[in-house]
């Protein structure tokens, strides 16, 4: 195979190479490097049974770096946010099926192929596909590809090289891995809903769907030098993990558990057009400095510090107001 990633390639950096100045020299030079034809993925070849988000814009973007990515959808039940139409007329694609302007967005610079995965023909089919393409992704429940006779092992005896992406809630052989899974369970798992006091049908689809990404583009690094594919095992439950660092961390280090009088987060109008400022005030010290700042009479009525804090903005650009509250230690924004 033509190593895909080797143009991009470079020694890792000498001590000072990569100081400021070394920076400043390289982005003011007039010779540019050369950059290879066509887009970075070209030439990589994709099988997709990614679906609804996750899946679905993990396969877009891999087809926007240049990939030949395929989509394989059911005839008899294809992809759901085809019906979603968000008060958009009901259009149907000359296949008859229904689609969305969410469903076009999702699944943009892909190419589509109906099969139904219940007919011997259809395995047969993927796995000829298969053995001549780079990756295979799919986010479906971690024991259907199993029950089509398509698990990792199976396109992995047509293919060693193949990279393959399952994305699930929970994983392929954790003790929930038979659970399903949709972004708001996921939300909820992880705690989350309690954090936010509300849930979110799709928060975690997209950190999930950049994170398969970026596990796609390693597995394929290292092919390059192994020569060997690997099936990555993708529970987006992990992915909500990898993305909560700071809120663990407020546990471990400061005792605060999240959730427990969450910040306001107070944003208000200053000078200038479209000019705001936030401030978020964490502790009662905050609500003095910041009564004390506005000239509100008492730190305990947030209401009355969150008003005169609107008036004394209303006078200020957020420039400004910035510099004035950071100076009294709050933590502010324009």
């Amino acid at each position: 195979r033509q190593p895909l990633l080797e143009q991009y390639r470079r020694p890792a950096p000498g001590l000072g190479e990569h100081d400021p100045a070394v920076i400043a020299r390289e982005w003011n030079s007039t010779e540019r490097p050369v950059v290879p034809a066509g887009r970075p993925l070209s030439g990589l070849k994709v099988v997709s049974f990614g679906a609804v988000i996750a899946g679905a814009v993990c396969a877009t973007m891999l087809s926007e770096l240049g990939a030949d990515v395929i989509k394989i959808e059911s005839p008899v039940m294809p992809d759901s946010v085809r019906r979603i139409r968000m008060g958009d007329p009901v259009v149907h694609e000359p296949s008859g099926a229904p689609v969305s302007a969410m469903f076009a967005s999702y699944n943009r610079s892909v190419r589509s192929l109906a099969l139904d995965m219940k007919q011997p023909s259809s395995v047969d089919l993927v796995l000829r596909l298969a053995a001549v393409a780079d990756v295979v992704l799919e986010n479906l429940s971690s024991d259907v590809l199993e029950r089509w006779g398509l698990g990792y092992e199976k396109i992995a005896a047509v293919n060693p090289q193949i990279v393959m992406l399952s994305q699930t809630g929970f994983g392929h052989n954790g003790p929930r891995s038979h659970y399903l899974a949709y972004a708001s369970t996921v939300f909820s798992f992880t705690g989350l809903t309690q954090i936010w006091g509300q849930s979110h049908p799709t928060a975690h689809d997209y950190p999930s769907a950049a994170h398969g990404l970026f596990a796609i583009l390693a597995a394929l690094a290292a092919r390059e030098r192994t020569g060997r594919g690997t099936h990555i095992d993708q529970a987006q439950i992990e992915v909500a993990g990898a993305i909560m660092g700071p809120m663990l961390l407020d546990v471990t280090v400061n005792g605060h558990e999240p959730g427990e009088d969450p910040p306001p987060g107070l944003v208000v109008r200053g000078l200038g057009d479209d000019g705001w400022l936030a401030v978020e005030p964490e502790s009662l010290a905050d609500w003095e400095r910041l009564a004390a700042l506005v000239g509100a009479a008492d730190p305990a009525d947030h209401a009355g510090v969150a008003a005169a804090l609107e008036s004394w903005a209303a006078a200020l650009t957020p420039q400004q107001a910035t510099r004035l509250a950071q100076r009294a230690g709050l933590a502010a924004g324009a």
